[in-house]
């Protein structure tokens, strides 16, 4: 994982230097990346509805289209900013749906009670989020959702060790659940 974040810093630049074959690069480091922790993440009930790799696809052209608008500090925020824009499309597409039958809203209305319940969690969660710094996000982001070790972590934060990795992400864990309660 930590070459795969160092590689996209580099080929971000190649990128926006006018190099077209980084853009399948970049796609062939992140996209698999992104599918992979997008799994599992798109509501319950709009899953009949949705494919977590057509939104992932999706996701990932947005982002390529605006890569040259794209401000890359650290090797991670490219993909914390994938993510962002993965997010979008789920919100975006959900807002496009709607139960076209009775039986699909009796279907929807048994499961609406789990379906809320992770709805609240996952929007208190990510409002949350936002409260937090820029930087304190992205930690959060890797380590949370992403799963990145902490040596992983301080390399694509530009972190002097995992130890200092593992310090930001605990005071942003510690100021995200202060912003939940």
């Amino acid at each position: 994982m930590e070459n795969k974040l160092s590689q996209t810093a580099i080929l971000l630049q190649r990128i926006n230097a006018g190099d077209e074959p980084a853009k399948n690069e970049l796609a062939a480091h992140c996209y698999p990346i992104l599918l992979k922790w997008a799994h599992g993440r798109i509501p319950y009930a709009e899953l009949s509805l949705l494919d977590t790799t057509d939104l992932v696809q999706e996701a990932f052209i947005k982002g390529l289209k605006k890569v040259d608008r794209f401000e890359s500090k650290r090797p991670g925020a490219f993909l914390a900013y994938l993510r962002q824009i993965f997010i979008n499309c789920i919100r975006d597409a959900s807002r496009r749906s709607q139960p076209t039958d009775e039986i699909e809203q009796f279907l929807n209305s048994r499961t609406q009670f789990s379906h809320d319940a992770k709805l609240d969690e996952f929007i208190s969660y990510e409002q949350a989020l936002s409260n937090l710094s820029k930087l304190d996000q992205e930690a959060v982001i890797l380590r949370i959702e992403f799963g990145l070790s902490y040596q992983e972590i301080a390399t694509a934060m530009d972190k002097p060790s995992a130890d200092s990795a593992r310090m930001q992400v605990n005071r942003a864990l510690v100021k995200l659940t202060e912003f939940i309660e």
